[in-house]
């Protein structure tokens, strides 16, 4: 049902961005499509992720990760290919809306679903589970699942998973829509002014991918190094903005790539230690909370970039001043 209404809201969400772009009071109508389209992707991937500790292949949620990480690349690539070719912002947004369509045909018609067995559970504990129950039935939760059990998951999952997981998307986020965008390197030759916030986020998409694709091979369980080392990238990129030390945008964009790694990895391995070291009875709702536990943090990211945003917009560019200093004393 979850998943229908994901569906539902993302279409709706694309033909309202589309509907409210080019018009002159529709820029709110284009902004209330990205809520709903944003409200649908939160909704979906929750789901998706909770489903997934039904599945007994052990590669489940390491493809699961690997997509999400090409999702951002083909959806980046697709929308510059449609703009390359002169297709205009708002049929791009229409054309969108075939892929909620794609999505749904193939969960229904190619996923082949796990059986889910719901009888003979009712009085086990959260606690526990026994070997015929994790190798013959995959229990839902909705049977053992009290409130104060619930709280009991949380009280567990809440500082060796959620934190970590939450502090590394927060500052995931803040650097994302509020960092890029404010970098500029005036003498480089190799993109313009104009495209090097897309590149950026190209190579920090890039990262991305191959940290989530990497999980059979590379095992991070250190989850609050992963949140430290994105909150050093942060600081770093901020104070790149303030001061311009990394001179290169090579050098920049190597950053900017290791930021999407480090965040690639806090994503897979978090889910990954989640669903290998949780008892089978609390995984489907530990993925679920920590799931909307990011959405809280990236939303939270957004609000922050806000005022930082305005901040840095209403400062000087280190190497265009420089530049303009040098050229003062040489005259």
């Amino acid at each position: 049902g979850r998943l229908i209404i994901a569906e539902i809201m993302t279409t709706l969400g694309f033909l309202t961005a589309a509907l409210g772009y080019g018009s002159t009071q529709g820029h709110w109508m284009a902004i209330f499509g990205v809520i709903i389209i944003s409200f649908a992707g939160g909704l979906g991937e929750s789901t998706l992720l909770a489903y997934s500790v039904f599945f007994s292949s052990k590669n489940v949620l390491s493809t699961w990760s690997s997509g999400t990480g090409a999702a951002g690349i083909v959806g980046a690539f697709l929308y510059s290919l449609l703009r390359k070719v002169n297709v205009g912002v708002k049929d791009t947004l229409l054309i969108m809306t075939i892929w909620p369509m794609v999505m749904a045909t193939t969960f229904w018609v190619l996923v082949k679903h796990p059986y889910i067995k719901k009888s003979n559970i009712r009085f086990s504990t959260l606690e526990e589970a026994t070997r015929e129950q994790i190798e013959e039935e995959i229990p839902t939760v909705e049977d053992v699942h009290t409130t104060i059990g619930k709280l009991k998951i949380l009280k567990r999952i809440f500082l060796e998973y959620m934190t970590p997981y939450s502090l590394a998307f927060f500052f995931e986020y803040l650097i994302c829509p509020t960092f890029y965008e404010m970098l500029y390197y005036p003498d480089n030759a190799y993109v313009s002014c104009k495209t090097d916030f897309s590149w950026f986020m190209s190579i920090f998409l890039l990262g991305v991918f191959i940290a989530r694709s990497s999980v059979n091979c590379i095992v991070v369980n250190n989850l609050w190094l992963l949140a430290l080392l994105q909150i050093i990238n942060a600081l770093v990129i901020f104070f790149e903005i303030l001061y311009g030390y990394l001179y290169y945008i090579l050098v920049c964009a190597a950053c900017i790539f290791w930021v999407g790694l480090v965040a690639g990895a806090s994503y897979v391995n978090t889910y990954r230690r989640i669903s290998r070291e949780l008892p089978p009875l609390q995984r489907e709702f530990s993925m679920s909370m920590t799931t909307v536990s990011d959405a809280i943090m990236t939303t939270l990211a957004g609000l922050v970039a806000i005022p930082l945003h305005f901040y840095l917009c209403g400062t000087h560019n280190p190497y265009v001043e420089r530049k303009r200093l040098r050229k003062l004393r040489l005259s």
